[in-house]
């Protein structure tokens, strides 16, 4: 079974613990907002329990800014002295950019940009699920691959407009047109 993680929030040990994921086989970001990815540094403890760095999946304008705040976390451990076990002393994250179709385990990952107001984001479609978080509006590909869904996880702000995050309203039209159960 793949397990994925989609971006590193600031409460994400929390969340990891309370589900008792003791394993990843990736993190996935969407975009780095410090709302996406300032629980990077949780991270460490995964390394930790499978004894082994983590590859963290994004495409090339969020990995340069991860690696801009965060460039530790990617940059390789000491090396161990002979007998001595690596010690993840720190996030150990190895750097995979997303440029088109990808496949993590047996999960073939089809993104898609969104619109977030003054920037994109990266929403998923993974087999007959469909994953958008941080958007406020979609173009005809992201409803091209959008299309015949069973699942949709849609991240709706409020009830109101707002310029970065889509409204209920707005929402609930995107959801009569892809239709998911």
């Amino acid at each position: 079974q793949t397990t994925l993680l989609f971006d590193s929030s600031p409460d994400c040990r929390e969340q990891l613990l309370e589900a008792g994921v003791k394993r990843l086989d990736a993190v996935v970001y969407t975009h780095a907002h410090a709302d996406h990815s300032h629980g990077i540094d949780d991270l460490r403890w995964i390394n930790f329990a499978m004894h082994a760095p983590l590859p963290a999946y994004g495409d090339a304008d969020t990995l340069e800014v991860l690696n801009e705040r965060f460039g530790y976390v990617f940059k390789p451990l000491r090396p161990p002295e002979p007998g001595e076990p690596v010690r993840y002393y720190k996030p150990m994250l190895v750097p995979r950019e997303i440029q088109g179709v990808f496949k993590i385990g047996e999960l073939v990952l089809r993104p898609f940009y969104q619109e977030h107001g003054f920037m994109d984001t990266l929403g998923f479609r993974i087999g007959d699920f469909g994953y958008s978080t941080d958007v406020v509006n979609l173009d005809e590909t992201a409803f091209a691959v959008l299309e015949g869904i069973d699942t949709w996880l849609l991240g709706v702000f409020r009830r109101t407009p707002h310029p970065t995050h889509v409204h209920l309203e707005h929402a609930l039209e995107w959801i009569a047109r892809i239709n998911p159960r």
